[in-house]
């Protein structure tokens, strides 16, 4: 092999190792857990379409968007990022808050998900037998929510 030879190998070799560990750190990104800390709900009343449109262009989350009982205006819920109600404030809009922090409930909901099911069952392959069997037992076990 000539030392052209070796010189291209190796820089083959580093540009390989290199798009390797470019696509690690993507896939580390893509694995990382997201979580709302911070994140809160509100209630908007008395707005209209246009503070839908204005809200979902500046990038927030819109859960809901309801009729108000006169029928000339909008209850909306807005998911909010930490530090964003100012934006809300120099909207002149009027809110308020259904859920003080998004994160704190999600956990509240796993905890309590883990503790009515068996998490192990999940993580196992079950044939459509078995999951019909399951889906009647958790609509026996828990008739308010599951039918």
């Amino acid at each position: 092999v000539t030392l052209f030879g070796r010189q291209n190998l190796r820089a083959r070799m580093m540009i390989t190792r290199l798009g390797c560990l470019v696509l690690l750190a993507f896939c580390a990104v893509g694995w990382a857990k997201t979580t709302y800390e911070g994140h809160k709900v509100v209630t908007i009343d008395k707005a209209d379409v246009s503070v839908v449109d204005n809200l979902e262009a500046a990038g927030f989350d819109v859960w809901a968007t309801l009729p108000n009982e006169d029928g000339s205006s909008l209850s909306i819920d807005v998911m909010l990022p930490p530090f964003t109600e100012e934006i809300l404030h120099k909207m002149n809009l009027n809110f308020t808050t259904m859920i003080e922090d998004v994160q704190v409930r999600i956990d509240e909901e796993e905890r309590t998900i883990k503790k009515g099911v068996q998490a192990s069952w999940y993580d196992v392959y079950h044939n459509y037998t078995d999951i019909v069997t399951r889906l009647r037992d958790l609509a026996i076990s828990f008739p308010a929510i599951c039918t």
